[in-house]
């Protein structure tokens, strides 16, 4: 099943397919959203372009598990609760049209989300969360001796994972629904080799672009 050399694993991370929240690109993290119907036929429409893994896990929310089940059938997820997305907090369920005046969301967007939300969480924990998650399942694969796995989580929680794999910056790595990385490690997590899969896009970006005219 995979190319990978004896000391090399593959990990195939997926974003899930596009809720009803995504669609009118509000920030949707802690909120329980299942997929749409869109987002249902999105996926089934890429089914093809997913590649083959021996072991799926997946973050605990709808919208993350029937991703998973719409593109391994019949391989049941481990759900690993660190892949949630992040606690959005007071901007939770609202899209940058209705927060672009509040002074919390501009300095927000200002420092590329580098400040704590009201309420919710700030990029260092979330950062830590993400990548013990990531951790996990790493030291799970090799307990297994699995070479080749899916990960099916959030935009935030991809983002999160690469940027700190590849020391760069978090904003590089936006995915679009249905979208992600395949990364290529060694033994010890070290990122070898980073391959888009499918198309790159994000909810925040907006909210950057109107910063940046």
């Amino acid at each position: 099943m995979s190319d990978t050399t004896t000391n090399q694993v593959e990990i195939v991370l997926i974003r899930h397919g596009k809720t009803e929240g995504n669609k009118e690109k509000r920030y949707i993290g802690r909120t329980d959203q299942p997929l749409s119907e869109e987002g249902i036929a999105g996926i089934k429409e890429n089914l093809g372009r997913y590649p083959s893994v021996e072991k799926v896990y997946a973050s605990p929310m709808k919208r993350t598990r029937q991703t998973a089940e719409l593109i391994y059938p019949g391989q049941a997820s481990e759900l690993v609760d660190g892949l949630r997305e992040m606690d959005m907090g007071v901007f939770e369920g609202k899209n940058h049209a209705e927060l672009k005046n509040r002074p919390s969301y501009i300095l927000w967007v200002a420092t590329r989300g580098k400040i704590s939300i009201p309420g919710g969480e700030s990029m260092k924990d979330f950062g830590k969360r993400t990548m013990d998650a990531f951790t996990q399942v790493l030291g799970d694969m090799q307990a297994e001796g699995i070479k080749r796995s899916a990960v099916v989580a959030h935009g935030g929680t991809i983002m999160s994972i690469v940027s700190q794999l590849a020391d760069d910056d978090y904003y590089k790595y936006m995915v679009n629904n249905g979208a992600g990385f395949r990364l290529t490690l060694d033994d010890d997590g070290k990122l070898l080799d980073l391959k888009p899969l499918l198309k790159e896009d994000n909810c925040m970006q907006d909210a950057l672009e109107e910063l940046e005219d």
